[in-house]
This record gives structure tokens, sequence and C-alpha cells, in this order.
């Protein structure tokens, strides 16, 4: 037993990436059959459906709920890859679900190379990638205390994938109409300062975070964090 769990530790460790399941037969009913009834029960509407590319996109939103991810899915012309918390993975009736869903595993708590090397190694391949770059679902009252990771702008841009922005517009109540807006896609630039990457990225994902709640006309306007915990 001890040998055998040793080797499985290793197998991590040596490992390049995820396995990270391209292709289910499940995935675009599920989307339907949850995605459906949520735009009808809290009255989505959604705006900017145009601004979606064709091609392979990195999608960014800020994090209300898990109707969040729901509602958007089954609207959007490709799948995409959600970068989630790990933890989700060791449950198991919701880790196999999330593994159907071709989700990505991140390690929240520290750097996690995998999930680095599993979303640029699907960009590659010509997937889309989904992220929430708070790290967590956040209260209307903690919208300004949880601040993105620049590492996620450092990932997004390495991905050379066109960044879409998306802002759940309120808080998810039903009956009451919710706004999901789609912001036109751009580029994320490359660092002016190339001695402090760090806070450079900091302050791109910071921009971009304020972006997103301002096209839900939301003012975000924290102070920016030059120690922004790192993560994948």
């Amino acid at each position: 037993m001890i040998m055998t769990r040793a080797k499985k530790r290793s197998k991590r460790t040596d490992a390049k990436d995820y396995e990270i399941v391209r292709k289910s037969i499940v995935r675009k009913p599920i989307a339907y059959l949850l995605g459906v009834p949520v735009k009808i029960l809290f009255r989505v509407r959604f705006e900017g459906l145009e601004n979606i590319p064709d091609e392979p996109f990195f999608l960014m939103a800020n994090h209300r709920s898990m109707l969040d991810l729901i509602s958007i899915q089954h609207m959007l012309p490709r799948w995409v890859h959600w970068i989630a918390k790990k933890s989700l993975f060791e449950i198991s009736v919701i880790g196999w679900f999330v593994r159907q869903l071709g989700a990505i595993p991140l390690e929240r708590n520290q750097k996690d190379l995998l999930t680095v090397r599993t979303v640029l190694k699907l960009a590659r391949e010509g997937c889309s990638i989904g992220i929430f770059p708070q790290g967590t679902r956040v209260k209307e009252e903690d919208l300004e205390d949880v601040l993105p990771h620049g590492n996620t702008a450092n990932l997004a841009a390495h991905t050379k994938l066109p960044i879409v922005p998306v802002a759940f517009a309120k808080p998810w109540k039903i009956f009451r109409q919710q706004r999901v807006i789609i912001g036109e896609p751009f580029c994320i630039p490359e660092p002016e300062d190339k001695n402090n990457r760090k806070e450079a990225y900091n302050k791109i994902m910071y921009d971009i975070m304020r972006n997103i709640f301002r096209l839900a006309d939301i003012d975000w306007n924290p102070e920016l964090d030059a120690d922004i915990e790192d993560s994948a």
C-alpha cells in the first residue's frame, strides 16, 4: 500500500499536464438541461453575444454563483474548459461530473505548474479556456475585498488567445432579471516594465477586472495590492 501511494505521488510529480476530457457525449445535453431553466427562472438577458469570436478565446468573468457558469456555457459557440479548484475533483460524483465537462484542476494555495502546462497545451490544440480571476465566489458586499491574481493575466497572455470579458451584473435572485454582458475581445499587452513582471501583471489583471465590472456599470476601484498572492 505504501509503495502504491508513493508510485501515485511520483506519477503526479512526473506528469507534464493534467489529463483533460476533450469530448463527452453528456456535456452539451447537460449544458442545455441546466442552462435553459436558469435562463427562464432568472430572466437572464445576454448582451454582446456578437462579441464572442469564432476562434478559440480566453474568457474572464466576475464570479457571483455557480449559476454564472451554468447560465453562459450553452450560449457559447465553443465549449469552454473552465479552470476549477482541485478539491472538486476529489469528490466522487462531483469529480466525475466536472471531469466530463472538461474542467481543468487548479491547486489554489500554491503554484500549479501542471495547470499552466495543461492550459497552454489546450490553447495550442485550439480549445477555449474560462476562468474567474478572483478565484472564488464573491458576495456583493465583498466585491472590492477580493482581488484577482496577477498570474491569471500572465497565463492568459502566454496562451496568445483573445480575452473575452464577461460581467454578471447582479446577485442571482429567482425571477429577478440577470444581465450577462459580454465585452469586446482584446489582447493582453506585453508588460512595459520587464524587471517587475509580477507587479506589471498584477496591474494588468487589476485593469481587466475593473473593466469587467465597468461592463455592468459597477465602479470597482479597490487599492491595488502589489503582493497579490501568486497562483497558476
